[in-house]
């Protein structure tokens, strides 16, 4: 018997959030469930969404700001079949638009082939260097000859985000880290790359300009392995 998950938490306004679940659940089970949220937040009101109750609306109160990472525990929920779930917290936010070097390129994975431990595919690590949530929304990843838009994704205070390509999102979300995947996904040259992370006006958030000899070591520059930042705050 399978206990059902909770997915992913959305924010859908500045009052409302949105659970999915992995499963359909008891939709009575949902409304007398226990929610416990953060920073002084309550729930005012529980909707299910029929007709499969994946999805779980909930109406907060007071209104979420946008540079806060709020928390969520759900707990004594069950699906149709009366498996409970396990008490699940997860991380939301709004998030506001970067500026440069908020967002920084921290690592970079362009010559996955032979990897000891990684999935072969290609990534970028970005990393947050604040303390607010930052919003990808619009961002434009690049390389020196291809532009993939970044979804609506948030990149939580201090922490990382994953980008790949769309087909290998599922291989590094939640094994890996928290990973987007983006369509038309700029192939990373093994040989070296110009990378950067515009806003659609063009403004810089960061750029690297990378090269293999950056290994300094002729197994990992045969590939198979990362390059990693040094000191997120004190990007190139």
């Amino acid at each position: 018997t399978q206990i059902p998950v909770l997915s992913s938490v959305a924010v859908v306004s500045q009052s409302q959030i949105q659970l999915l679940f992995n499963e359909s659940m008891d939709s009575l089970s949902v409304t007398t469930a226990v929610f416990s949220l953060s920073n002084g937040l309550t729930v005012s009101s529980i909707q299910p969404v029929g007709p499969d109750f994946t999805v779980v609306n909930l109406f907060i109160s007071p209104l979420l700001d946008s540079i806060t990472a709020y928390s969520i525990t759900v707990s004594n929920a069950t699906d149709c079949s009366g498996n409970t779930m396990t008490s699940t917290t997860k991380t939301f936010g709004i998030g506001v638009t970067p500026a440069k070097f908020e967002i920084v390129i921290n690592e970079i994975f362009a010559d996955p082939a032979g990897s000891p431990g990684l999935p072969d595919a290609e990534f970028i690590e970005v990393y947050n260097t604040t303390s607010k949530v930052i919003n990808l929304n619009g961002v434009i990843f690049s390389d020196a000859s291809t532009s993939s838009i970044i979804p609506d994704a948030v990149v939580f205070p201090n922490s990382y985000l994953i980008l790949c390509d769309d087909a290998d999102a599922n291989m590094y979300n939640n094994n890996f880290g928290r990973a987007v995947g983006l369509t038309s996904w700029p192939s990373l040259n093994n040989s070296g790359d110009s990378l950067s992370l515009r806003l659609p006006d063009g403004s810089l958030i960061h750029s690297v300009n990378y090269l293999d000899d950056w290994y300094a070591d002729a197994t990992k520059q045969a590939g198979g392995w990362t390059l990693e930042q040094i000191d997120s705050w004190n990007p190139c």
